[in-house]
């Protein structure tokens, strides 16, 4: 079979070849998936963006390449949908023939014609969604929904989202809709319309508001995208309030080195958790999809084989929504 293999360091068009690769031989707990569609993560591209923006690898990205997913040598991707091609000896949810969606092991292997995938990381896709519309889901809309479950969002909770409309901005203001939330926005210009159309109850746009300066206070933060500082979060919840960072290199950085000492004594809290840690929740995600109560946003789909060209549209713009990839093996 094919796949997109990660052959050394650089820029995605240098770095990314197609190459024939054996096929996944799987487990009896692991489902053989002809991958139909996958979509990007910042977990598959965050190793291009320095080099896509001509600067050298930082070596933390070097060190998270070579000791912690050793990625060089293997194919990338986390997002998966398709159809199931072959069942382990103890898979019970899906047969062979089925459409189903999911996440791929150690988030990588879904960028080849087959991939295979724990029994617990996927499910049957949603009815109502095409193969590149739903593999959109797998990480974004899991991470979306696991941050609203970590804040323990309540209906009539006042949350704001800094970031709301990458791919996972744009889930977890309708999750957080979904669980009946009142959401602030904080946006560009150009996405003031786009995140009314999904029920923001109001727009924060960054271009000509501070909303650290916001004289509101919020249940709820969830700091998708976008910079501020753990005091400024801090400061702009309620007594009680939760400040979870979801993406964001320096802000969960910062989280990571002084959230602690930043919000002890405080009476709010900072919580995370990585995308490995949350429960598996795609039985519900497909009922949020099929209810229509989460919409994937595809900003752009390019040919699997455009991967390079992909990453670097990712890089450089703000996509609303997603990026998906279609497969032309």
């Amino acid at each position: 079979m094919k796949g997109i293999v990660y052959t050394q360091f650089g820029v995605p068009k240098d770095a990314l070849e197609v190459e024939e690769i054996d096929k996944p031989a799987i487990t009896d707990n692991q489902v053989l998936v002809r991958v139909k569609a996958s979509s990007l993560n910042l977990a598959d591209y965050m190793r291009f963006i320095e080099p896509v923006m001509g600067k050298e690898m930082s070596p933390m990205m070097r060190n998270m390449d070579e000791n912690v997913i050793h990625a060089l040598g293997k194919v990338l991707g986390v997002d998966v949908a398709g159809v199931v091609e072959e069942v382990g000896s103890k898979v019970a949810d899906v047969k062979p023939g089925d459409e189903v969606f999911g996440a791929t092991p150690m988030l990588i292997g879904a960028w080849s014609e087959y991939a295979a995938l724990n029994d617990g990381d996927l499910y049957l896709k949603p009815t109502n969604l095409s193969f590149e519309e739903a593999a959109t889901l797998p990480a974004a809309a899991q991470v979306a929904l696991g941050e609203v479950r970590l804040a323990d969002v309540k209906p009539g909770q006042s949350v704001l989202i800094n970031g709301a409309t990458g791919g996972v901005g744009l889930f977890t203001l309708q999750v957080a809709k979904a669980f009946g939330a009142k959401v602030t926005a904080v946006c560009s210009t150009h996405n003031v319309d786009l995140v009314r159309s999904f029920g923001a109850d109001k727009v924060i746009d960054y271009t000509k508001e501070d909303f650290t300066k916001s004289t509101d206070r919020y249940d709820c933060i969830l700091a998708v995208n976008g910079y501020a500082t753990l005091e400024q979060y801090r400061d702009l919840l309620k007594d009680g309030g939760v400040h979870i960072p979801v993406g964001g290199m320096q802000q969960t950085g910062e989280a990571h080195q002084r959230g602690k000492e930043c919000f002890e004594g405080t009476g709010k809290s900072l919580r995370s958790a990585g995308f490995g840690q949350m429960k598996k929740e795609y039985p519900y995600i497909k009922e949020l999809a099929e209810s229509k109560a989460i919409t994937p946003v595809i900003d752009k789909t390019f040919a699997i084989t455009d991967i390079a060209e992909a990453i670097e549209f990712a890089v450089n713009h703000h996509p609303q929504g997603k990026i998906a990839l279609s497969y032309n093996f």
